[in-house]
């Protein structure tokens, strides 16, 4: 799943809690100079550092983060 959430979000900070604990004990340059591979090992390995609401909206939209907007537009029926 974190596979194609990083590929329909275009950008993998978007799955990173920065303010968390785990990733500021990584610290931002050392994600940064993870390869994609590694940055979705250490997100599958440790769920702190996932970006929390984390939502499956269908097999090619997920949400991160609560954004208002993009929730209500994702939902509306």
């Amino acid at each position: 799943m974190l596979v194609a959430a990083h590929q329909s979000l275009g950008d993998r900070k978007l799955l990173f809690n920065t303010s968390g604990q785990s990733y500021r004990a990584m610290g931002a340059e050392a994600v940064k100079a993870l390869t994609d591979d590694e940055a979705l090992e250490a997100l599958a390995a440790d769920g702190k550092l996932i970006k929390r609401p984390f939502v499956e909206v269908n097999s090619s939209t997920y949400l991160t983060g609560f954004k208002p907007d993009l929730w209500e537009s994702a939902f509306q029926g």
